[in-house]
């Protein structure tokens, strides 16, 4: 009867380690973003201004996102996820 408890254990880490993955996004993966989307003007401000990765779950980083004209639902589309 342990098994389940095992298995939900499992579950739930992997869940936390997918959430964690998604709302951390590489710096380059958004400049590679908003090249796609033919904003190549934001692209060298971007690169001095986003952390590297960007937090998705931060405020401040979302805000800098919004900045870029990329929410963070956009983002996750745009790199071939859903959010």
């Amino acid at each position: 009867m342990r098994q389940p408890v095992a298995v939900a254990e499992d579950i739930r880490a992997t869940a936390t380690h997918r959430t964690d993955c998604m709302m951390k996004v590489p710096k380059q993966e958004v400049l590679a973003v908003l090249a796609r989307v033919g904003r190549q003007d934001l692209i060298e401000e971007a690169k001095r201004n986003l952390p590297d990765p960007v937090d998705t779950d931060r405020d401040l980083d979302r805000e800098r996102l919004v900045r870029y004209g990329l929410t963070r639902d956009q983002l996750i589309d745009r790199m071939g996820g859903s959010p």
